[in-house]
């Protein structure tokens, strides 16, 4: 369960990563080009892919101490201490 939801997060945060990523992307080109020169920028229809493929190829290994530092909390300590959340 801890797993499955550390995944669908860090697999919600890649993907909304990349329109937030155009987006500003898009907003700050218009605000520069107005105090600098004008840069041409293009995007590419496999510019998210090759930015989200490999950190979600990752997240796994990345959520692997986590999951080991929840499973190895002694749970009734934790709970009568009530340091969680």
């Amino acid at each position: 369960m801890v797993r499955r939801e550390l995944l669908i997060l860090g697999g919600a945060g890649i993907l909304l990563s990349v329109p937030l990523g155009y987006a500003l992307a898009y907003g700050l080109n218009g605000v520069l080009s107005e105090a600098w020169f004008d840069v041409p920028t293009t995007f590419a229809i496999f510019d998210p892919a090759a930015m989200a493929l490999p950190a979600l190829l990752l997240l796994p290994l990345i959520v692997r101490p986590v999951i080991r530092r929840i499973r190895n909390q002694d749970l009734a300590l934790l709970l009568r201490r009530r340091s969680f959340g």
